[in-house]
């Protein structure tokens, strides 16, 4: 009989909750099971599994998937998976199976994924429960991530918790895959959801609402649900396979004591999975040199870097800037200079009418700097590559970045100290010395004119271009090729290079002023090789400079310099040239207090 008709049968005839024919259901004494006052041959169990909440902050539950080993054998269940693309840090998609549950009030992800990731992540502390209210882990961190179907380009973004492993390989049985006649044509989330793969990603009920569309295909029994959903159609439900091999014990206790364990144990530097970035990849198929020795790259762009018209807008920030000519001559005499230069040395060429009307490009609207502390470019004119075209994407925005390559500025400080014999260069203009692919340059169009009365003219910058999200990966990077590919004709000259310039800057030394000497020569011999300059060389020991022409000097030599003119600017710091000595200024000023500002303080 069902529940329903056992209760109808004994209704009015004995005590619902012992079954006895001597009292009633109101007068019964004796407590069973869940609390209600019956029998639990009266029981209407919940058939969607839901457990007690308890009034507790900061917990979420989770399902945790278990199998119990044990003598009666039951059919596999086969749970909702997905194969979905989640975007990196450096804009590449990674592929990986997701479990959709909408059973758990969290999402997950695991730490594995999430280093391959390598996305940023906030630090919070969630304690998640699982079956019986077992505490199941306690995470630390949680991420942003966005994910994609496997088919299609359709973008859902999502809160997970970071978590060590989120559930065992799924399916955890094996059986055949078999054509079942309801499933077939429909685009599947898992196309192969016969294979037993890990679980890097679980979809909570947050998104499940989001991701349901459409009605249940229903098969014969034994055989899985087809739920239609924004990731493809998800499969579920009970399937004719052999048994559970597999048991999955908790072990909370354990684990807890083990984190306890942890804690007295040297921390160990664990190594980063390395994953091939896609930026590098960009770079390594694309290098090359030209007769000069000059490096060629290309513009490392993301899949997605179509963009909008932008000439437009290029052509009336133009205008303003000579708006601001009217009133500032010297201003435009700095920039005219800056411009002109810039088309003497090749690094711009003016392009025709019927190039110019060639699609896809992009034009990059600039304004001018003046840095008063430069002692070589007081004015430089900045290429705004942010600037949105008019489909709300800038170059930018289509430019992949790159890893950071340079070294920490600190440990270079530490070394630069280390030499008897110190001496400091940079490399001019260093950007502008590697040259742009042509086909890429129509991607770096400017608009400009030397007068106002002049017409139009359209430019295309030929170099790496400042402003540009990916010029200090292509520089360094270019650096790096170059030590490399000259490694054979100068190897000490690259091993110094290599460890002792920060982005432009060299700061470097030797123990001895005949050692200092061969190394300056050679490090400028290794950096003509691939059309880099260095100059602005000074030295706490003079005599090491005086094979030099003075155009490459800093300045004067150091007898015959004040105590101002003998110091230099390195890494932002100051370098007093006669005491070989690193100072920083300290500007003071005199604030004249006020009622209003002690009051504030006070406040």
């Amino acid at each position: 009989m069902k529940v329903e008709e056992r209760i109808k049968a004994i209704e009015g005839i004995c005590c619902t909750n012992c079954l006895r024919k001597n009292h009633t259901t109101p007068e019964c004494r004796i407590n069973i099971g869940c609390k209600d006052r019956h029998h639990t041959l009266l029981h209407v169990y919940n058939v969607n599994g839901s457990a007690l909440s308890e009034n507790s902050q900061n917990v979420a539950a989770v399902s945790r998937g278990c199998q119990l080993k044990g003598n009666k054998q039951t059919s596999p269940v086969l749970l909702s998976t997905a194969i979905i693309k989640i975007k990196s840090k450096s804009g590449k998609c990674i592929e990986c199976r997701a479990l959709i549950d909408n059973a758990s009030q969290l999402s997950l992800i695991s730490g594995r994924l999430k280093e391959k990731l390598d996305i940023p992540v906030k630090s919070e502390k969630h304690k998640i429960s699982g079956i019986n209210g077992v505490n199941a882990e306690t995470s630390l961190h949680s991420c942003t991530i966005e994910f994609t179907p496997h088919f299609s380009s359709l973008k859902f973004n999502l809160e997970a918790i970071v978590v060590n492993k989120v559930t065992s390989p799924l399916p955890n049985f094996q059986f055949k895959n078999r054509q079942f006649p309801h499933l077939k044509n429909l685009k599947l989330a898992y196309p192969n959801f016969h294979i037993s793969k890990p679980i890097d990603v679980l979809l909570g009920v947050e998104i499940y609402a989001d991701l349901l569309e459409g009605m249940p295909i229903f098969g014969p029994a034994g055989t899985p649900t087809a739920i239609p959903t924004k990731l493809g159609y998800i499969l579920s439900g009970k399937i004719y396979a052999p048994p559970l091999k597999e048991s999955i014990v908790n072990s909370s206790l354990n684990d807890q004591l083990s984190e306890l364990w942890k804690l007295e144990e040297v921390p160990k530097t664990n190594a980063k999975i390395q994953i091939p970035d896609p930026c590098e990849e960009s770079f390594s198929k694309s290098v090359k040199r030209n007769n000069e020795g000059r490096y060629i790259v290309n513009l490392p762009f993301k899949e997605n870097n179509t963009l909008g018209e932008s000439k437009e807008k290029a052509v009336q920030l133009l205008y303003a800037l000579e708006n601001k000519f009217h009133k500032n001559k010297q201003f435009k005499d700095n920039f005219l200079n800056f411009m002109n230069e810039y088309l003497a040395l090749g690094h711009m060429r003016e392009i025709s009418q019927k190039r110019d009307d060639e699609t896809p490009n992009c034009y990059i609207p600039y304004h001018m700097v003046i840095n008063e502390k430069s002692t070589t470019t007081k004015c430089r004119v900045v290429f705004n590559a942010s600037s949105k075209t008019k489909n709300g994407k800038s170059l930018n925005d289509v430019l992949m970045t790159g890893p950071k390559l340079q070294t920490e500025i600190f440990n270079h400080l530490i070394k630069f100290r280390s030499y008897r014999v110190a001496f400091a260069a940079d490399i001019e203009k260093m950007y502008r010395q590697i040259l742009i692919s042509d086909e890429d340059c129509k991607y770096q169009r400017i608009v400009w004119r030397a007068t106002p009365s002049d017409s139009l003219k359209s430019f295309e910058l030929q170099t790496i271009t400042y402003g540009t999200s990916c010029a200090p990966f292509l520089a360094l990077r270019t650096l790096q090729q170059l030590y490399q590919d000259e490694e054979q004709n100068f190897p000490l000259e690259a091993k110094i290079a290599r460890e002792n310039i920060y982005i432009d800057d060299l700061l470097s030394g030797a123990d001895t002023e005949v050692e200092a000497k061969s190394i300056i020569i050679e490090i400028q011999n290794l950096l003509k090789s691939g059309g880099f300059i260095l100059r602005k060389w000074s030295s706490s020991h003079p005599k090491v400079l005086q094979d030099l022409y003075t155009s490459l000097l800093a300045s004067k030599p150091i007898h015959s310099l004040g105590d101002e003119e003998s110091k230099q600017r390195v890494l932002g710091l100051i370098w007093n040239l006669k005491t070989d000595s690193i100072q920083v200024k300290v500007v003071h000023e005199e604030i004249v207090k006020t009622k209003r500002q002690l009051l504030s303080v006070i406040a």
